[in-house]
């Protein structure tokens, strides 16, 4: 007889005895196969379980059941209980040879006399989790004196409709789960219906002052019913949006007001608990409020979109000439999320047209604040051209780890309405992140490969361009050369180096005496010009030389380096846009199989990108002009300097002010103003722009 038919349980222990009244209807159960009949004929009559206390609730304590759990000291077979978790030990191989049908099952009781949480039940196990196959669910269903089963899910979550139904009078409720497969588990818990949420425990140091009140919140106390943990918190100190920190808040209230201070705990599987702390800041006796103004500079109140205004409330004025500080509402939410502090002023983007009432809040130092609103019409751009996306990226492949810069600098569009880049860095379709700057960063993991990364840019008329930089990442093992590579039909792309990428850092590679000699790689230049190849070797017993080839000839190199240095360092211009392959290699005697390594360093030495334009192309003379240069670049993303010509003089002179620079029209009729912008290498790109001074 199997082990598992000779369990006793009666009373507190249930006898496993032949029962007809135990027979499940087969038509009824969804997980119905040859393992229920075997088992199931076992159990006894839904009558026979024993009654277990009465609970009048829907909670935690009575919904939830730990591994350990079982209703009574027998009521597990091919099992142990093991601190809060069940093991279970099934060996369930019929096709073995000789079969094997040990099972492994732990029974759980409860009572809620109302029951009221859905329809699902929840098994979690802790580790190896067994196939779905194998998972049996069982209930006692009281009112038709049957077990009725579902086989288990991948989720662990299964679907009883009429689970309701299923309890006794009384309100008891058994549930079996049932292994047949064949290994080592452990049961974590078992739950009726759906996922609870965190409850939330926090104390606070003070939740009232006068004038202002500086608040510190601790809910480090919460609990998870299940997991025993918060796994994410969210704040909303003031009622504005929320965001992600952890379980303790500090918080600075600075002005008069009455607040909702929300805290939110998620726990693992999403379930959030929300409550609200009521803070209170009163006015300070015998205080008087700030005036607040607001104004824009350079009287810019309309404009085509995207419009960029620079709002002032400098003439706000205190009646007790306290210091005062500064927030904005931007977006007309009510909220002023914006701080700018001691400073009276905020650069606005509006990348929509519409109309917008931007407000400033003025405080003084009791907390006291008055607030000014004032009014700027965004234009739609008359053009309804597409904008064109460009993306570049400093590495193709870097060897130190770290984030990755990417830029769409280079991207345009000819009604100059681009209001949007959104950025794709996994190359999975998903675009992840939006922003409205055209350079992005981002910290990769462990895994390694080429990722396609893609920018979406958006003008403000919806219309869209997309454009791709695939980049290269250190793969886990740590070494992305891919052997064999010893001929040029063999060898290693270098990817979007010396096209949409400027550098390959420390790319590892190895030759061995005897056995791998020579290493290609080949390097797809997208234009003419200098390039930097450096080849440094990691051990000093073997001399390495390099040789640079054309495509169409590969017998005849165009450069070579064969120093008896520790490195071989190429600079070389290449005349046309193509494939050229470089080959790494020893004609060295050694010992065979004895090897050196080496890495590759190269860079492609492109000049800066020079852009220009002028706050006018007519101007009076005797009037103020300024040239910007905002949109210049550098390919190495490392900052440049800028030189200005004011006069047309072909001179450029440094400007303290960056990409700015102010002047005065003293010329009538055109005249080619410009700016010379220099990189970290030397490198220079002029741009111009012509201004045409007009006689008052």
């Amino acid at each position: 007889m199997n082990r598992q038919l000779t369990a006793l349980l009666l009373g507190g222990m249930l006898l496993l005895v032949a029962c007809s009244a135990g027979n499940g209807d087969p038509a009824s159960r969804a997980a119905d196969d040859r393992v229920l009949p075997q088992f199931e004929s076992q159990l006894p009559a839904i009558a026979d379980l024993p009654a277990r206390p009465r609970n009048l609730s829907n909670t935690p304590d009575a919904c939830i059941r730990k591994g350990s759990d079982i209703h009574s000291a027998s009521a597990k077979l091919n099992a142990e209980l093991s601190g809060d978790r069940l093991s279970m030990s099934p060996a369930y191989e019929p096709q073995a040879e000789p079969p094997s049908r040990e099972l492994s099952w732990g029974m759980y009781g409860f009572n809620i006399a109302d029951y009221q949480r859905g329809t699902e039940i929840q098994a979690k196990w802790n580790g190896n989790v067994p196939a779905s196959s194998g998972i049996r669910i069982g209930v006692s269903d009281y009112s038709s004196g049957r077990w009725q089963w579902q086989q288990g899910t991948p989720g662990g979550t299964v679907d009883f409709p009429d689970l309701a139904d299923y309890f006794s009078a009384n309100g008891d409720l058994y549930v079996v789960v049932l292994l047949a497969a064949s290994g080592e588990y452990s049961f974590d818990r078992l739950r009726l219906g759906g996922n609870f949420p965190p409850l939330i425990d926090y104390t606070i140091d003070d939740d009232s002052a006068q004038g202002k009140l500086t608040m510190n919140i601790n809910a480090s106390a919460s609990t998870d019913p299940e997991e025993g943990f918060v796994y994410r918190w969210e704040w909303s100190p003031e009622g504005g949006p929320f965001e992600g920190t952890s379980d303790f808040m500090y918080w600075e209230y600075d002005h008069v007001a009455e607040y909702d201070c929300t805290i939110r705990a998620f726990d693992i599987e999403g379930a959030m608990s929300e409550i609200v702390v009521p803070i209170s800041v009163t006015a300070v006796p015998g205080n008087d409020p700030p005036v607040a103004d607001i104004y824009s500079d350079d009287d810019v109140l309309s404009g085509l979109v995207p419009l960029a205004v620079s709002l002032n409330a400098q003439n706000s004025t205190d009646p007790e000439n306290g210091f005062m500080t500064f927030r904005w509402d931007i977006d007309e939410d009510g909220y002023f999320e914006q701080f700018t502090f001691g400073s009276p002023v905020f650069k606005a983007l509006y990348i929509a047209a519409g109309t917008y009432n931007p407000s400033v809040m003025v405080i003084d130092e009791f907390g006291a604040i008055d607030i000014a609103t004032m009014q700027i019409e965004v234009l739609p751009a008359t053009g309804t051209e597409p904008p064109v996306a460009r993306l570049e990226a400093v590495y193709w492949y870097d060897h130190a780890p770290g984030e990755r810069y990417f830029t769409a600098q280079g991207s345009y569009d000819p009604d100059n309405d681009i209001v949007k880049y959104e950025w794709d860095f996994e190359g999975d379709g998903t675009f992840d992140v939006e922003t409205f700057d055209s350079v992005n960063n981002v910290l990769y993991g462990q895994d390694g490969g080429i990722f396609d990364v893609t920018v979406r840019v958006t003008d403000s008329g919806g219309r869209s361009d997309t454009a791709s930089c695939p980049v290269m990442l250190l793969p886990f093992s740590g070494q992305p050369e891919i052997e064999p590579n010893d001929s040029p039909e063999t060898a290693i792309s270098m990817g979007s180096f010396a096209g949409q990428c400027v550098r390959v850092n420390d790319y590892p590679g190895q030759l061995r005496f005897g056995e791998d000699t020579e290493d290609w790689y080949v390097i797809h230049a997208a234009h003419n010009g200098p390039l930097w190849l450096n080849v440094i070797f990691t051990h000093e017993f073997m001399d390495i030389d390099t040789e640079l080839y054309g495509s169409s000839d590969l017998e005849n190199p165009l450069f070579t380096g064969y120093s008896e240095d520790d490195n071989e360092f190429l600079s070389l211009v290449i005349t046309a846009p193509g494939d050229y392959y470089l080959r790494v290699f020893t004609d060295q005697a050694g010992e065979a199989g004895q090897d050196s390594g080496y890495k590759l360093d190269f860079w492609d030495p492109v000049k800066p990108v020079a852009f220009v334009t002028a706050s006018a192309t007519e101007v009076e003379t005797g009037s103020e002009l300024v040239l910007n240069a905002g949109r210049s670049y550098d390919r190495y993303l490392e900052g440049l300097i800028y030189f200005f010509d004011m006069d047309g003089d072909g001179i450029f002179e440094s400007e303290p002010g960056g990409w700015l620079s102010t002047g005065t029209v003293n010329w009538e009729g055109p005249q080619e103003l410009g700016v010379k912008v220099q990189d970290m290498l030397g490198m220079e790109s002029i741009a111009t722009v012509s201004v045409t001074g007009i006689a008052p």
